[in-house]
Parts: C-alpha cells; structure tokens; sequence
C-alpha cells in the first residue's frame, strides 16, 4: 500500500472523528432572579418530610384529604416574635400548609395508636391566600420523627407565651392589632367548624375525626 493511500485512510479517520465545536449566544439574556418565599427573615427551628392531610366536611359525609408531600418547617421570626407552620408541596413547592403556631393549639394522636400521625386545629390558615379555619393530620416517616414534631411544637407554644408575658411584645401586639382576628371572629370560626362537622369533646377533637379513616 503507497504512503499516498494510507494518508487518505488517516485523513479519512480523522473526519469521521471529527466533532465541531459550535457556541451559540442566546438571542435574549434574562437576568438571574433570586427566588423569594417570605422565609428570608425566619429560623428555622425543626424542617421534616411528612404527608399532610385536611379534612374536608363540605363533602357527604366529611373525609380527610391528602393535601401534599414534602418539608414541614417551623419557622421563627425574631422581629415579629411569630412561629409559623409552613409546608411545601414536592417538585411545584406550592405552600399546602402557613399558619402560625398559638398558645391554645393542642397537638393530638388518632385512635389506634398511630404513632407517626399528629392531629390539630389552625384557625386561621392562609395556604390558599385566603384565611380560613383547617382541621390538618400529618404522618411522619418515623415515631421519632413524630415525637420530635411534637416537642419542637411545645417549645414555639412556650417561646410564644414568653413573649406575649413580656411588655416588649404587648406593645408590638397592640401596634399590630389591625392585622389580627378579633376575639369574637375568631370564635366564630371555631363555631362555624364544629356546627358543620360535629360538636367537640371535652379533649378538643371529637371521635370521629380521631378515628382518620383516611381513604388511600
């Protein structure tokens, strides 16, 4: 074979190997844009994985619904001497759960031993933009996860009461009273709930809703 022959086999190699190294420029450059969620400014005292779940008593009769998977956070805010209860659904982070944490919450377990679920009340939460009054459960992936949800809750229940003890924050409260549900509003909403589902025992949630028959 001639030296001739063999540099074309060579040559032709190369090009078959060949990969162009093509760069093209954005016709439109958009800037980078930092995402805020309104969590910049908190703490956060405790995130875990959980399902969450919403009972929904305008259906016939009244069911529990899944309302997401994802982190459920506590978050502090220092300045506004607030805990809130915030969860984001998986993959879209839309919120499935944004309520503060009170005093007068109480945190209960469903019958049947159900170790990794907790139960309460918010009366007031916005996840849908509007405030209204949410019965929610949620199950963790662990008892310990379960319990350690429930101690973190009791010191934000204890770090509110300091706080509405201290003249600091009664100020701050009276300053801030227009943005707050009044008294008698708020009790409404607890009436209102418990007329269309039924009426509370003397532990808070009535048997029915502890039972969590929740429909897989």
């Amino acid at each position: 074979m001639s030296d001739s022959t063999d540099k074309n086999q060579l040559d032709a190699s190369e090009n078959d190997n060949y990969e162009p190294d093509v760069h093209f420029e954005p016709v439109i450059t958009l800037p980078l844009v930092d995402r805020v969620t309104l969590e910049e400014d908190e703490d956060i005292l405790l995130k875990l994985r959980a399902k969450l779940y919403r009972f929904d008593s305008t259906e016939t009769p009244p069911i529990w619904k899944e309302r997401g998977t994802g982190e459920v956070k506590l978050l502090h805010h220092s300045t506004n001497h607030t805990v809130r209860v915030v969860m984001r659904r998986d993959k879209t982070l839309k919120i499935c759960a944004n309520h503060f944490v009170t005093p007068s919450m109480k945190l209960q377990r469903p019958t049947h031993n159900r170790k990794k679920w907790w139960i309460w009340t918010a009366s007031t939460d916005f996840a849908d933009e509007v405030a209204k009054s949410e019965i929610f459960a949620i199950k963790f992936a662990t008892e310990e996860n379960a319990d350690l949800w429930r101690t973190k809750f009791a010191e934000a229940q204890t770090l509110i009461s300091d706080m509405e003890a201290s003249s600091e924050f009664k100020t701050d409260e009276k300053e801030n009273k227009s943005d707050l549900l009044s008294e008698s509003e708020a009790e409404n909403f607890e009436d209102a709930l418990d007329k269309s589902i039924c009426a509370k025992g003397t532990d808070g949630l009535s048997e029915s809703l502890l039972t969590l028959d929740i429909s897989k």
